[in-house]
């Protein structure tokens, strides 16, 4: 992704006014070797985030605290939010994602897309549908205590 997508994205999950887990490898964003983001992020979002470049993501996404899952669907992630019971926010990049994302979205109905001219109000909006609508209970039922 690039710098300009990133600051999209993490924005529009802070506006959200939900905890989250950020989860970022070093070299996800397009010329940079770094997930760092600028201050004002941080202070916006004290208190309710936690950035890593690593976790035991099937062990996170099967705790009760987890709302909503954002990933790129490749297919562990999905099986591992299928799993864990979690509605899925898909951002599909390449391989397999995009399939992913198709049967999870029009299929199976656990999951919705975030655009390639994502905005940070489509994130947001995506994630609040995630977490307080419809599709907020759909994968609660498979959700293993």
């Amino acid at each position: 992704m690039s710098d300009e997508q990133l600051a999209e994205f993490v924005w529009g999950l802070a506006n959200t006014g939900y905890a989250f887990l950020r989860n970022m490898r070093p070299d996800l964003v397009k010329g940079s070797d770094t997930t760092g983001l600028p201050p004002v992020f941080a202070a916006a979002t004290e208190g309710r985030n936690m950035l890593s470049t690593w976790c035991p993501q099937a062990a996170v996404l099967e705790h009760e605290a987890v709302g909503v899952f954002l990933t790129h669907s490749g297919w562990n992630s999905t099986l591992e939010s299928i799993y864990g019971g979690v509605p899925i926010v898909c951002w599909p990049f390449l391989a397999e994602q995009q399939i992913n994302c198709r049967y999870k979205r029009t299929e199976w109905g656990i999951g919705m897309e975030i655009s390639d001219d994502m905005r940070r109000a489509e994130v947001e909006a995506l994630i609040q549908e995630a977490m307080e609508g419809r599709r907020a209970g759909r994968c609660a039922a498979t959700r293993r205590s």
